[in-house]
């Protein structure tokens, strides 16, 4: 495998797209330690990929936190 000889031209735009996040499966608990802690309101707060959650599980909602902006 080569690398290319030439390159298309960096695009510096932010993408017309956005994402949203419904909702995050899973977390990894076996390599990361000390990851889970509960908000004032007793609701578990825990980092998962790249995103902090807070999960509220009598709605069984999460708020999302990650790249600068703030999913509900």
């Amino acid at each position: 495998m080569r690398e290319p000889t030439s390159h298309p031209n960096a695009n510096p735009a932010a993408p017309d797209q956005k994402w949203e996040i419904d909702f995050v499966y899973g977390y990894k608990s076996e390599d990361a330690r000390m990851n889970l802690h509960y908000n004032s309101k007793g609701q578990p707060v825990y980092m998962t990929a790249a995103l902090g959650i807070i999960l509220d599980p009598k709605a069984r909602t999460q708020k999302f936190f990650g790249g600068g902006e703030v999913v509900e």
